[in-house]
């Protein structure tokens, strides 16, 4: 019997800046997590922004350059930002990655 294939979308709710630039020294393996295979770090793409962007400098950036918060400042108890994870699993490793990134951003 074949396994089935399954994607995978993971979100998570950001709540602090801390938090945002643990997200950024995950994602772009400035700390290395113990369970990555360092034969497979090279395959990790982020499709949004640029790796050596930290998250906290574009979301400072943001802020400033919209309107609304030039009256209003941030909720102390608010979400700053929403990582998404998009991944595929181990069976579907013959597909043809450029188009599972075009539709998975579309």
């Amino acid at each position: 019997m074949t396994e089935p294939n399954y994607a995978i979308v993971r979100q998570n709710k950001i709540k602090s800046i801390r938090a945002m630039n643990g997200r950024y020294r995950h994602n772009a393996r400035v700390d290395i997590p113990p369970n990555a295979d360092p034969e497979k770090l090279k395959l990790d793409r982020q499709l949004v922004g640029n790796m050596s962007d930290n998250y906290a400098t574009i979301f400072h950036d943001t802020i400033k350059k919209l309107d609304y918060y030039k009256d209003h400042e941030l909720r102390k108890n608010g979400v700053l930002a929403i990582e998404v994870m998009l991944t595929y699993s181990r069976e579907m490793e013959e597909i043809d990655l450029d188009t599972w990134t075009k539709k998975s951003l579309e």
